[in-house]
């Protein structure tokens, strides 16, 4: 998202959550440790409305620590194609 050009959210604090360890930068500070520590951090700074943008894996591992407590499911109506590319 960081190379899509204008930052959309300059004025959220945001993180990425990924198993690599990446340093903060302007926008964004990454996440590698537990979740439940960073959502812990966030509340205790007065982060009341945490917004999960995400696959099936990580809302999964939000759900298995009972982090969620409302969804908002939306359905983008864009078809994203994928080629393939087969050799036998």
């Amino acid at each position: 998202m960081l190379t899509f050009g204008d930052f959309p959210y300059k004025d959220k604090k945001c993180y990425v959550i990924s198993r690599t360890a990446r340093p903060k930068n302007d926008y964004v500070e990454f996440w590698s440790g537990d979740i439940s520590k960073l959502i812990s951090e966030i509340r205790q700074k007065g982060g009341l409305n945490i917004w999960l943008v995400g696959g099936a894996q990580i809302v999964g591992e939000f759900l298995n620590k009972n982090l969620i407590d409302k969804y908002i499911i939306s359905v983008l109506p864009i078809l994203l194609a994928r080629e393939f590319c087969f050799s036998r």
